[in-house]
C-alpha cells in the first residue's frame, strides 16, 4: 500500500507534462507569428541542436517553451520579461536548481535577433538559432500576419513596402540577425532568403500570393458577423456592463438567446427586459456554443467563469469575449481543455449606473483579439453599437483602467468627500454643481495639469494649515478625521509636485 507521500508524488506532473498544460496555452494569445506552432517548432528545433551539442535536453526543452512568453506585456522588452517570469515560476525549482536557473534565464534573454550581444552559453546559441527558423516561405508569411495586425489600414503597396523593409533589416547582408550554430540548416536557407530578396519580381509575386492568402484567412471569422442579425450574442454575467450591452445588441439587430447567472433572479429580470425569446439560463452547461458569449463579471470570478464554461464545452466553436480592463487576454488559455481559437476582449471606457441610459454610440471602446481574424470580427461587432473602436494590448489596457480609476472613481469619491463637508456649512450638496460642471469643462479645452486652481497650485500653506485643522477636528468628524486629513495632505503633495515638475 503507497504512503500518502508516495501518492501526492505519484501524482506530480512531469516537467513536460506542467510546460505543455501551463506554459505552451499562453502562446494562444499571441500574434500570429509567435503563436503555439512556433514553440513548438522552437522546441523542437532546441531538442535536436541540444543532442548535437551534447546539451541538457531538459534545459534546452524548457528555455525553448519560455522564451517568447513575455509577449503578454509587448515586444519591446519580451526577451527580458520571458526571463523573469522563468525566474519567479517557483515550479520550475522542482527540476532545476538556481545555477541551472540562471543560465535558462540567460538564455532566454539571449534567444532575441535583434541582441548586440553573443550568447553567453550554449543554451543561448541553441534557442537563439531554433528561434530564427530561416525557412523562407515561412519568413515572409510572418512578417505580413505581423504587419497586417500591427499595421490594420496600411494599403497592399504598404504592407509590401514594410514587409521589404522588415526583410533587409533583419536578414540581408550586413543585417542584425547572426547565426550561432554552424552545423544547422539555418545558413542555407538565409542564402536562398537573400537570393529572393535580390529577385524584386520573385519577391512581390511570393508576397502577394501569401498575402492574399493571410487576408483570406483573416476574412473567415469576419464574414461570419457581417449579417448582424444572424448572430447570436450570449451573456454571462447580468451586472450594469451586461445590462447595458444586452439592451444595445437586442436594438441593433442581434439575438440573444440566454443570459447565465448565479444569481438566476438578476438572469430572468435582464431576460425579460432583453425580450423577443431571451432566456434565463439557470447553468452555464446551457450557455451556447455557437456565435458570440461575452463574459461581463467582476474580474475576480473572470478566470473561473471562463475555465468552466471552456471544461463544460470543450467542443466551443464561439468567440469568446471579456469585458474586464484589467484581466489579461490570456485569461483564455488557463484551462486544460481543447484549446479556444476564437477570444478576445471589448473594454467600454464608461462608467455605468443602475438608472441611467447611456449612449454607446458616443462611448469609446477598446479591444484586443487573439489573431488579425478575430480583430477584425471584434471590430465589426463593436462598431455596431459603440462611437470609436481602438485597438489595445493588455499591457496597455491595464494602464487605460487605471487612468479610468482616477478619472472616475477617485473624482466621484471626492464628490463623496465634498458632500459630507457642505453639510457641515448648512448648504446642499447642488450648490457645487456649478464649479463641478466647470472644472469637467474645462479639460475639454485645457490639458488637466494646466486647468488645476486651488491652495495647493499657490501653495498657500497657511489656508493648507487651516484646512488640516478643520479635518482633525474628531468632535467634527470623528473616526473620519485621520483619514480625510491624510487625503488633503496626499492631493495637495501631488499637486504640488505635478506643478513644480510643470515649471522645471
Amino acid at each position: 500500500m503507497l504512503s500518502s507521500n508516495t501518492k501526492a508524488a505519484s501524482i506530480r506532473p512531469t516537467l513536460r507534462e506542467y510546460i505543455e498544460s501551463a506554459i505552451l496555452p499562453l502562446y494562444k494569445a499571441f500574434d500570429p507569428a509567435h503563436q503555439y506552432a512556433h514553440a513548438k517548432a522552437v522546441i523542437e528545433a532546441s531538442l535536436k541542436y541540444a543532442a548535437m551539442l551534447h546539451a541538457d535536453s531538459e534545459m534546452a526543452y524548457t528555455i525553448a517553451a519560455y522564451h517568447d512568453i513575455g509577449l503578454s506585456e509587448g515586444r519591446e522588452h519580451h526577451h527580458t520579461v520571458s526571463a523573469r517570469m522563468m525566474l519567479a515560476d517557483r515550479q520550475l525549482r522542482e527540476w532545476f536548481d538556481e545555477a541551472q536557473l540562471g543560465i535558462m534565464a540567460e538564455a532566454v534573454e539571449d534567444h532575441r535577433a535583434s541582441n548586440r550581444h553573443e550568447p553567453r552559453s550554449v543554451y543561448g546559441r541553441i534557442v537563439a538559432e531554433a528561434d530564427r527558423q530561416i525557412e523562407p516561405l515561412t519568413i515572409i508569411r510572418r512578417t505580413i500576419q505581423y504587419s497586417l495586425s500591427h499595421y490594420p489600414d496600411y494599403s497592399e503597396k504598404q504592407h509590401y513596402e514594410r514587409v521589404c523593409e522588415h526583410l533587409h533589416e533583419k536578414y540581408g547582408e550586413g543585417g542584425y540577425l547572426k547565426l550561432w550554430i554552424p552545423q544547422s540548416d539555418n545558413a542555407g536557407k538565409l542564402d536562398e532568403l537573400r537570393r529572393w530578396m535580390k529577385d524584386d519580381d520573385m519577391l512581390h509575386r511570393t508576397f502577394a500570393h501569401l498575402y492574399q492568402e493571410c487576408m483570406n484567412e483573416s476574412n473567415k471569422v469576419f464574414s461570419t458577423l457581417k449579417q448582424s442579425k444572424d448572430i447570436q450574442i450570449s451573456l454571462v454575467g447580468t451586472g450594469r456592463v451586461a445590462k447595458h450591452l444586452a439592451i444595445a445588441f437586442r436594438k441593433a439587430g442581434y439575438k440573444i438567446p440566454g443570459i447565465y447567472s448565479l444569481n438566476h433572479e438578476h438572469a430572468q429580470t435582464l431576460a425579460s427586459v432583453v425580450g423577443n425569446g431571451c432566456q434565463a439560463l439557470k447553468n452555464m452547461a446551457d450557455v451556447s456554443q455557437q456565435g458570440i458569449v461575452i463574459f461581463c463579471i467582476s474580474d475576480k470570478a473572470l478566470p473561473q467563469a471562463i475555465a468552466q464554461y471552456q471544461e463544460q464545452h470543450p467542443d466551443s466553436e464561439a468567440l469568446l469575449l471579456h469585458t474586464a480592463g484589467s484581466v489579461d487576454i490570456n485569461v483564455f488559455c488557463q484551462s486544460t481543455s481543447k484549446a479556444c481559437d476564437k477570444y478576445g476582449v471589448m473594454y467600454p471606457l464608461q462608467t455605468f449606473s443602475d438608472g441611467r441610459e447611456i449612449d454607446l454610440s458616443k462611448v469609446p471602446i477598446f479591444i484586443e483579439g487573439n489573431n488579425e481574424a478575430t480583430l477584425k470580427a471584434i471590430e465589426h461587432l463593436a462598431g455596431s453599437i459603440f462611437g470609436s473602436v481602438s485597438r489595445m494590448d493588455s499591457a496597455h489596457r491595464r494602464f487605460l483602467h487605471l487612468a479610468g480609476v482616477f478619472a472616475n472613481n477617485f473624482t466621484n469619491h471626492c464628490y463623496s468627500v465634498a458632500a459630507e463637508l457642505i453639510e457641515k456649512s448648512g448648504a446642499d450638496f447642488t450648490a457645487l454643481l456649478p464649479m463641478i460642471d466647470e472644472t469637467a469643462a474645462k479639460v475639454h479645452t485645457l490639458p488637466p495639469r494646466e486647468a488645476q486652481t486651488g491652495p495647493a497650485v499657490r501653495q498657500d500653506v497657511g489656508v493648507m494649515q487651516k484646512h488640516q485643522e478643520m479635518l482633525q477636528d474628531k468632535a467634527l468628524f470623528h473616526d473620519r478625521a485621520t483619514i480625510l486629513s491624510e487625503l488633503y495632505e496626499v492631493m495637495s503633495q501631488s499637486i504640488m509636485q505635478q506643478q513644480s515638475s510643470k515649471e522645471v
